[in-house]
């Protein structure tokens, strides 16, 4: 009986100390990511002014095939300022440095604000681009900034896995709850990435690039810090839904 009690608290001790080594990892990559991006973005701003002032001929003028290769050096910076930024981001948040910032909002507001900045996005792809959301949707408390970030990225996510037809965006109560859906009419998500699709640097096969596999993972950290969920319903050549849930209001 004694021999089976030391066995067992043998391997509980083995557990925690895995745990322990596991989360001393994972707080040094993120430490490791958040001190590269942010030592790296220095000299890339600098790289990004040089192309920048070359483009618009400081140095003198340029051929057709100059311009053409220096578009795409700055588009390329711009990808990979992208890139630093969500590094960044998504390593404060996991820290707990990036709290929301809770104030009252109106649901509608919230939603035709985001949306102001979408639009224009989602419609030179040649997509339609519907809101279902009414004006009397309840209130909530948000980090207005942070939601419409969540948005933002999902409505981003949609337009890179959509060729035709739309993209929507509806609200409605559930219970305690206001739930945000984006949905697409686009390639769909494979099954076997939906349990994983939330984690950082997923990216699904067939996609148009420009994505690092991060917009997801910092939505539902922003989720999660406001009390809310989210999930996603998908079926291949059928589009998805992404739904996130936010606290109504008292």
């Amino acid at each position: 009986m004694e021999t089976d009690e030391s066995e067992s608290e043998a391997e509980y001790n083995r557990m925690t100390e895995n745990l322990h080594q596991l989360r001393d990892s994972d707080s040094l990559k993120s430490d490791f990511i958040a001190t590269a991006s942010h030592e790296l973005r220095t000299p890339l701003t600098s790289v990004w002014m040089g192309v920048h002032l070359l483009l618009e001929k400081a140095a003198g003028e340029l051929t057709d095939k100059q311009i053409e290769v220096l578009s795409a050096c700055r588009e390329d910076c711009e990808r990979l300022d992208k890139l630093m930024r969500d590094l960044l981001d998504l390593s404060r948040i996991e820290a707990g440095e990036s709290k929301p910032t809770l104030a009252l909002v109106k649901t509608r507001d919230l939603i035709d604000e985001a949306t102001k900045e979408l639009r224009p996005q989602v419609e030179s792809k040649g997509l339609d681009f519907k809101v279902d959301a009414p004006f009397t949707l309840p209130a909530v408390r948000v980090d207005r900034m942070q939601v419409e970030r969540v948005l933002a990225n999902l409505v981003v996510n949609a337009i890179r896995y959509t060729q035709y037809g739309e993209i929507k965006i509806s609200a409605q109560p559930r219970g305690d709850s206001l739930a945000v859906s984006v949905s697409d009419t686009g390639s769909g998500i494979p099954q076997e990435y939906l349990p994983h699709i939330f984690d950082k640097f997923v990216q699904v096969p067939g996609a148009a690039t420009g994505g690092a596999g991060l917009g997801l993972a910092i939505s539902r950290l922003i989720v999660e810090a406001h009390g809310g969920q989210i999930s996603v319903q998908s079926e291949r050549g059928k589009g998805s839904t992404f739904t996130f849930t936010l606290p109504i209001a008292a």
